[in-house]
């Protein structure tokens, strides 16, 4: 739940995965689709006029587009003609707390859609390299805050919010599997329930961020 003596400040962070768990790139910006809905022209006797009438339940096409600073290799996967775009953006919202000091409050965006445009940009001696990705979307955007200590705890705290479920994280820890700079984390989640269960979860990956949601979602569906 959400304070009142929270004021969102700015966006502190983000990151732009595909398929919910790989990173694509460094996204600059991310303009959200402009949300239109059809709507059909009324006219006759006793209208003093036009009506410009809202369809209901029916919208106009979601166009919307990624800037990237630098892009991963993962990102050519958008490129399948095949398949069907999955892309979330995860966001620290910066909060101050009225009752003193600051807060991280979790934004997340799931998309999907098809990729329309994809413009990889350049390469240029210290520069980003400024490529963009439009995408038409053809299914629901659902938006989720929430606040938490920590990002995982934000996560957690977002999926009850947008599912009902109702836990807490009660035990998380975390280790290296590997050396060096893409070495692997390992990551466990222990979640008590309402009533009273408690179901266990794992996860890695080379973001210790993801093998935590990793291990969230894994417990989550060990329930």
């Amino acid at each position: 739940m959400i304070s009142n003596n929270y004021i969102p400040e700015k966006i502190n962070d983000a990151n732009a995965y595909l398929d919910g768990t790989r990173m694509i790139g460094v996204a600059a910006s991310v303009d959200l689709p402009e949300v239109n809905m059809k709507t059909g022209t009324v006219e006759g006797f006793g209208v003093g006029g036009e009506i410009d009438s809202p369809t209901i339940g029916q919208w106009e096409s979601f166009e919307q587009e990624v800037q990237f600073n630098t892009l991963y290799s993962s990102a050519v996967d958008m490129l399948n003609p095949l398949t069907v775009v999955n892309l979330t953006f995860r966001a620290a919202q910066q909060v101050y707390d009225k009752t003193g000091g600051y807060d991280f409050k979790g934004l997340r965006v799931v998309e999907m859609g098809r990729v329309k445009k994809f413009k990889p940009g350049k390469i240029e001696k210290s520069e980003g390299m400024e490529a963009t990705v439009t995408l038409e979307l053809n299914d629901q955007r659902k938006v989720v805050t929430s606040v938490g200590n920590g990002r995982l705890d934000a996560v957690a705290n977002a999926i009850q919010s947008a599912t009902g479920m109702e836990f807490h994280l009660e035990t998380y820890s975390e280790h290296s599997l590997d050396e060096g700079s893409t070495s692997r984390a390992a990551s466990y989640v222990g979640l008590e329930w309402g009533d009273g269960i408690v179901t266990w979860g794992a996860g890695t990956d080379t973001d210790i961020i993801v093998a935590g949601i990793h291990a969230l979602v894994s417990a989550i569906n060990n329930k």
